[in-house]
């Protein structure tokens, strides 16, 4: 059903990564995760996903960098931003998705 929907998850809490990674997976989306802004900005220029979820507290490199520099050459939409009160932030991408019963978001 959503298998062919990427998304790239960019976060460095690796429990958090695991979570949402396998909350998306059990739901039918491919998902990679990257743990540093660098990272998520090399597998964002080989994937193209289709949509990003962007942790705003990276260890390398301040999210909204990240977010500034996949706006220069990136055509995925502004990516979702995720900070820590709460997930999703906001989401915005090229495909609609419909949130499953078993993701909440507030």
């Amino acid at each position: 059903m959503n298998a062919r929907i990427r998304i790239l998850l960019i976060e460095d809490n690796k429990n958090t990564c695991s979570y949402i990674s396998a909350l998306l997976d059990k739901n039918g989306y491919t998902t990679t995760t990257a743990l540093t802004g660098r990272e998520g900005l090399s597998l964002a220029a080989s994937l193209c996903p289709n949509l990003i979820l962007l942790d705003l507290g990276l260890p390398d490199m301040d999210g909204f960098q990240v977010l500034e520099q996949l706006r220069g050459w990136s055509h995925v939409p502004p990516p979702a931003t995720r900070n820590r009160k709460r997930w999703p932030h906001w989401i915005w991408g090229p495909t609609t998705i419909s949130p499953s019963p078993s993701i909440r978001t507030s």
